[in-house]
């Protein structure tokens, strides 16, 4: 069943962004309105004041928007204040706190009379309801909707899906909360459970808004027969028997047949909400046709340029895949295998025209564009020294220390050995990390064996002296203030049989590169940075890339890459007409020609 999605009229981000000034029709005033009330208030010391408007001024120098036109509402200023960068911006963590804190704290005070209604005190009957909720989450999730119905006068019968929308534009104003939509949705989810178990609560159920843009059916959704049939195809993707001659003897790793199970299921729900019934799907003629995938994709695969279009391709060329599989084990007369062939064959054109002619997205070109100056691209590369020096000295260092240690360790790795981040979570001291001599003395290698990297094959990547330090210091000294005594991780996670997961450690890592840097990097964006260091040196060294970032084949790398070669080329011709007019006759010399171009004085001809 497809979910409802819900629609309110309130004021967005953008409607917000787009208001340019306190009006008789707008609720949403200026930073110089609220700058103006609070220094003809009052209520406010000198010295608040003083600290009000400064605080207002450094945001609009920060956010690069003036005053008259720097919207004063917690939707439009907190998102803004989280992409602050205090490394960016050359202030302190708590200089960009402190100016939030005097912004918000003025805009509450300003528009106090909408924080007023979520203080408003129970009527009788909605406190006679309050007193019946046993549990202490859901009052404290529906107290929103109790107080904003006794401010207005409502009764219990009067609160339904128009009242809710009036609770979530209030949450939103008040700015009281930090997550209006999820303290709304939580509200409304909890009102529904107390329709069942509250003697004498309202029998009207809200519809509970849903903002996610993923929808996934489970498995047991589905006829058993075609989940059968697509665990079958993904057992025979992966047999490592070499008599099974009907088996690819490229086989599939464990991790791709998790994402190959979901793509699918992914693939399965896009029929299902675009009207058929899942009871119908049962086969893999039902869902390989060409009909059947144009149908499903067409409801998905043009949301997105980049990401939306490579997901519904991979979807085509999975399906292409087993449609061939299917076809070479069915018994059928000639004509109908040829109509089969025609419709596989449309199935992989319609994959090669959804793939992007370019694989690296618009997203990872605006990180990677600050990166391509080489002072910006040093200052990422000695962060985790400078992260370092800050805790390996403390005689008696604590948790939070021991945490700043570990991303250095990680941010280590990641600049001289770009791993990917399901990679380098799951470096294992007892098998990755090879010291040359006992006692973790001399050299490091990072020892990889078969099935290991995503391309299935053994690599062995040495690590320079520097990272081998850092590691050492890590692993004697602060490591044992994170990990349990029996767990082997080099990034341990909570448990002893697990290792740090891949989307903690990847938040954490861009958070410290954003707050010390101003750089928008995540750790996979540091495989993206190896084509700005090789290229630059050498236009063209494709295979040391794919070397490096352990492509399994060349082809990928200059299908990745060739776009940059193309402008990092560029730049080296471009020296080289420079040495042309400096009179430099061959690469490497540096007696002049006969005709040398002088740039203030025009030609000079001997």
């Amino acid at each position: 069943m497809k979910p409802k999605k819900m629609t309110y009229a309130m004021p967005t981000v953008s409607a917000i962004s787009q208001s340019e000034s306190m009006s008789q029709d707008s609720a949403i005033p200026t930073g110089r309105f609220v700058v103006t009330a609070v220094k003809g208030s009052a209520t406010y010391s000198d010295k608040d004041k003083s600290l009000i408007v400064s605080s207002w001024n450094m945001a609009s120098e920060w956010f690069g928007i003036d005053l008259d036109t720097l919207i004063a509402h917690p939707r439009n200023l907190g998102p803004r204040f989280a992409k602050l960068s205090p490394g960016g911006l050359g202030v302190k963590k708590k200089t960009i706190a402190n100016a939030k804190y005097y912004v918000l704290r003025s805009i509450r005070e300003v528009l106090a009379g909408y924080e007023n209604e979520f203080k408003t005190e129970l009527s009788p009957v909605w406190r006679a309801l309050d007193s019946r909720i046993g549990d202490r989450y859901l009052r404290a999730a529906v107290r929103c909707i109790l107080r904003l119905a006794s401010a207005r006068g409502l009764t219990p019968d009067q609160v339904d899906d128009a009242f809710s929308g009036d609770v979530l534009r209030a949450l939103i104003l008040v700015g009281a909360r930090k997550r209006p939509l999820i303290t709304h949705q939580n509200a409304t989810r909890c009102w529904n459970k107390l329709c069942d178990l509250v003697l004498g609560w309202p029998k009207t159920k809200l519809t509970v808004p849903k903002y996610g843009s993923s929808y996934v059916l489970p498995a047991s959704a589905f006829h058993a027969d075609i989940i059968s049939a697509i665990e079958k195809f993904l057992a025979r993707r992966t047999t490592v028997d070499p008599f099974e001659l009907d088996t690819p003897i490229d086989v599939w790793s464990a991790a791709t047949v998790t994402t190959y199970r979901k793509l699918l299921l992914r693939y399965m729900t896009l029929l299902v909400l675009a009207g058929r019934d899942p009871g119908d799907l049962r086969s893999f003629d039902d869902i390989c046709s060409f009909e059947a995938v144009d149908f499903a994709l067409r409801a998905h695969g043009l949301q997105s340029r980049a990401k939306g279009r490579k997901t519904a391709a991979n979807m085509a060329t999975l399906l292409a895949q087993i449609a061939e599989q299917s076809l070479a084990t069915t018994v059928c007369d000639d004509a109908t295998r040829k109509v089969l062939q025609e419709d596989i064959s449309r199935i992989k054109q319609l994959s090669n025209r959804l793939r992007t002619t370019g694989i690296t997205s618009d997203a990872n070109r605006t990180r990677l564009a600050p990166l391509k100056d080489e002072a910006n691209l040093a200052k990422l590369f000695l962060l985790p020294f400078a992260l370092e020096r800050e805790v390996a000295k403390l005689k008696l260092p604590i948790r939070p220390d021991a945490l700043l240690l570990q991303l250095a360790v990680a941010l280590m790795i990641l600049t001289f050995c770009p791993l990917r981040i399901a990679a380098l979570c799951a470096i294992r001291i007892d098998r990755q990390l090879t010291w040359s001599r006992p006692n973790m003395g001399g050299k490091l290698t990072l020892e990889f064996v078969e099935g290991e990297l995503k391309n299935g094959e053994p690599a062995s990547l040495p690590l320079p002296i520097e990272c081998a330090r850092i590691i050492r210091i890590y692993l004697s000294r602060f490591r044992p203030l994170l990990a349990t005594s029996g767990s082997l991780f080099l990034f341990c996670g909570a448990f002893d049989n697990t290792s740090k997961l891949t989307t903690v450690l990847s938040t954490q890592l861009k958070r410290i590169i954003f707050d010390r840097t101003g750089f928008d990097v995540n750790p996979h964006l540091y495989r993206h940075v190896v084509h700005l260091v090789v290229l630059k040196r050498f236009p063209g060294a494709f295979a040391m890339i794919a070397r490096i970032l352990t492509h399994r084949s060349i082809a990928t790398t200059i299908k990745n890459y060739s776009h940059f070669d193309a402008e990092l080329s560029m730049t080296a011709y471009q020296k080289l007409v420079r040495d042309v007019q400096g009179g430099a006759s061959e690469i490497g010399s540096s007696t002049p020609s006969s005709v040398g171009y002088h740039m203030n004085q025009g030609a000079d001809y001997e």
